[in-house]
C-alpha cells in the first residue's frame, strides 16, 4: 500500500477546471438552438455516455437553487445525494477489507463486480489507474474524483442520442429514435425498476450474494417509499404528478407507491432468483446453490436460546429457512388482497425454495413464470386507485388473524416490512390532512399519537446494542440476543392507534398482538 503520490495532485487540475467552468457558465443552454446536421445524423447510431458534467451547466441542470426546482437537479445530486459518492465508497477501508476477505487481487474501484452498481464511469481515467491506494489516506481523492458515482445516465439512460435534443422545441415527438434511449421514469413502477437493478440486483455484475455479504457487504433490503423519502428530491413533485396525469396514471400517493414497490420488489427478486439458477451448475462460472442470500439471516444467525421473533413461525416446519424473508411477507399479503389467483403460484415457489436442495430447473421455470404474472399485476396496479382504505383493510385483516401475522413477523425482515406498511399508511393520512386545509384538533392529536407509536415500533426493531466484529465489518449489529416482548407490545400500541376510525371516533376493538397465546 502507498500513501498519496505527488502525481495525485495532478488530479485536482481537471476537477478545478470543471468547477470553474460550472461557476462561469451563463444562464443559457450552451447547445445550439436548432438540431445540427451532425446531431441529427447521430441519433440512430447508438447511445453512448456523455458524463454528468454535460448536465451541469447553470443554464441546464446545474443552477444553484432550492432543491426540487427546475434547473437545480445536478446541484442537488452532487451536493446532497449519497449516490454521488457511490464510487468514492470503493476507496474506503471497508471495501478494501471486503476485497481481502474475498481473496481478490483487483482493487474494488477496478472490480467489475463493484463497478456494476457503484458507478465510476465518469471518474477521471487517472484515478482509475493509480494502483494500490492506502484506504486510510484517501483525503484528496474525493476532490479529485468529484461527484462521479451513480449519476444522471445510470438512471435516465445513456445520453449520447438525446443530450443535444431533449430541451428543444418538438421534443420528444419529433425525435422518436432519440427518445427511445432516454429511460422512462414517469411511472412509479418504472422508477422502482431502476432502483431495484442495484438495490436488489439484476444479474451478473449487479447482484450481491452470500459470499459478498459474508465478506462484509451490507445486505440488500429495498423498500420503495422509505428509500425515496431518504433521498433529496432533485425533481419537482408537482411536475412529476403532471407527467403522470399525461400518461393516464393517478397522481402520486404514498400508499399506492408502497403497493407498487412491494410488487416491483417481488418481481425483481424472482428475476434475480431465476438468474441465479439459469447459469451452469458446475465449473468456474457456476453460482453457489442453494444461494444463502435468498434466505433470512435469522434462519441460521440466531441465539440458541431463541428468545426472539422466531418463536412465532406460524405453520412453518422447524429448521426450514425462510425464503425471501424481506420481499415476500407483505407482497404476498398484497397479492392475496388484490390478485388472489397468484397466491397459489407464490406459495408454490416458496415451498420449492424451502426444500433442502431446491431443483434448479423447477426453480427457474416457476420463478420466471411467476415474475411475468407479477409484472402483469404490477401494470394493472399502476393505473389503479389503491388507496388508504385498501391498505387500512389489509393491515386490519393481518392484525385480526394471528396465524397470518405470525408468518409475517416471524423474523425481523417481515416485522420491518409490516412496520413500513403502517408508516406508509400514516404518512398518507398526514398528507391528506395537510391538503384538506385547516385540520380538526382531534385529527391532529390522533395522528400525533400514531406517529409516536410508529417511533416506538422503530425503536423496538432497532438492533440491540450488543455487537460483534465480523469479517470486513466495523461493529456490525447482530440481532442474536433480542427479545420478542418489547417488539410485540410496540406493535400492539401501533395497531390500537392506527386502526382507530380516521375521523377520530372510536374504532373497532383490536385483539392485542402480544396476547394471542404466544410465549413472552
Amino acid at each position: 500500500m502507498i500513501g498519496w503520490p505527488p502525481r495525485i495532485f495532478l488530479l485536482l487540475a481537471p476537477a478545478l477546471l470543471v468547477a470553474a467552468a460550472w461557476i462561469d457558465a451563463d444562464d443559457r443552454p450552451t447547445r445550439p438552438s436548432t438540431p445540427s446536421v451532425d446531431a441529427e445524423s447521430e441519433i440512430g447510431i447508438g447511445s453512448a455516455r456523455v458524463g454528468a458534467a454535460s448536465c451541469s451547466g447553470r443554464g441546464c441542470h446545474g443552477k444553484v437553487a432550492p432543491r426540487g426546482t427546475g434547473g437545480s437537479e445536478f446541484h442537488t445530486w452532487a451536493s446532497l445525494d449519497p449516490h454521488s459518492d457511490a464510487f468514492l465508497t470503493l476507496f474506503d477501508c471497508r471495501s478494501e477489507s471486503i476485497r481481502r476477505n474475498l481473496h481478490r487481487s483487483t482493487a474494488p474501484y477496478e472490480d467489475p463486480t463493484c463497478l456494476g452498481c457503484h458507478g465510476g464511469a465518469d471518474a477521471p481515467d487517472l484515478v482509475k489507474s493509480l494502483g494500490p491506494i492506502d484506504c486510510n489516506a484517501t483525503g484528496p481523492i474525493g476532490l479529485a474524483i468529484g461527484p462521479s458515482g451513480v449519476s444522471c445516465e445510470d438512471c435516465h439512460g445513456a445520453a449520447g442520442r438525446w443530450v443535444d435534443l431533449h430541451y428543444r422545441e418538438g421534443w420528444p415527438e419529433q425525435y422518436p429514435e432519440a427518445t427511445d434511449s432516454m429511460r422512462s421514469l414517469g411511472s412509479t413502477a418504472d422508477r422502482a425498476a431502476v432502483c431495484l437493478r442495484c438495490h436488489l440486483g439484476s444479474g451478473p455484475g449487479q447482484a450481491v450474494n452470500h459470499d459478498l455479504i459474508a465478506a462484509g457487504h451490507p445486505r440488500l433490503r429495498f423498500e420503495l417509499v422509505s428509500h425515496m423519502q431518504r433521498m433529496p428530491r432533485h425533481w419537482d413533485e408537482r411536475a412529476a404528478d403532471g407527467s403522470r396525469v399525461e400518461l393516464g396514471l393517478p397522481s402520486g400517493d404514498l400508499v399506492r407507491d408502497w403497493a407498487i414497490g412491494q410488487l416491483a420488489t417481488l418481481r425483481a427478486g424472482l428475476e434475480v432468483l431465476s438468474g441465479r439458477v439459469s447459469g451452469p451448475p458446475d465449473g468456474p462460472d457456476a453460482s453457489p446453490w442453494p444461494e444463502f442470500s435468498e434466505y433470512s439471516c435469522d434462519s441460521c444467525h440466531h441465539s440458541l436460546l431463541d428468545e426472539g421473533l422466531r418463536n412465532f413461525r406460524g405453520d412453518e416446519i422447524p429448521g426450514t429457512p425462510a425464503w425471501a424473508s424481506w420481499s415476500l411477507p407483505m407482497s404476498r399479503a398484497l397479492v392475496g388482497q388484490t390478485e388472489l389467483r397468484l397466491i397459489g403460484p407464490v406459495d408454490a415457489v416458496d415451498r420449492l425454495m424451502r426444500e433442502p436442495y431446491p431443483d434448479r430447473d423447477r426453480v427457474a421455470e416457476q420463478a420466471e413464470r411467476l415474475a411475468r404474472s407479477v409484472g402483469g399485476r404490477l401494470s394493472a396496479l399502476e393505473g389503479s386507485e389503491y388507496d388508504r382504505d385498501d391498505l387500512r383493510d389489509l393491515i386490519a385483516s393481518l392484525a385480526e388473524d394471528p396465524g397470518q401475522l405470525d408468518g409475517i413477523i416471524s423474523n425481523r425482515d417481515g416485522a420491518a416490512q409490516f412496520f413500513l406498511a403502517c408508516r406508509a399508511l400514516a404518512g398518507s393520512e398526514a398528507d391528506a390532512l395537510l391538503r384538506a386545509g385547516r385540520p380538526r384538533p382531534g385529527d391532529v392529536t390522533r395522528l400525533q399519537g400514531v406517529f409516536q407509536a410508529i417511533r416506538e415500533v422503530g425503536d423496538a426493531l432497532e438492533f440491540p446494542e450488543e455487537t460483534h466484529i465480523g469479517p470486513g465489518s466495523r461493529e456490525e449489529p447482530s440481532p442474536r440476543s433480542d427479545r420478542a416482548g418489547p417488539i410485540l407490545e410496540a406493535f400492539d400500541g401501533l395497531m390500537d392507534r392506527l386502526l382507530e376510525a380516521e375521523d377520530g371516533l372510536e374504532g373497532g376493538e383490536n385483539v392485542p398482538i402480544e396476547n394471542r397465546g404466544r410465549p413472552r
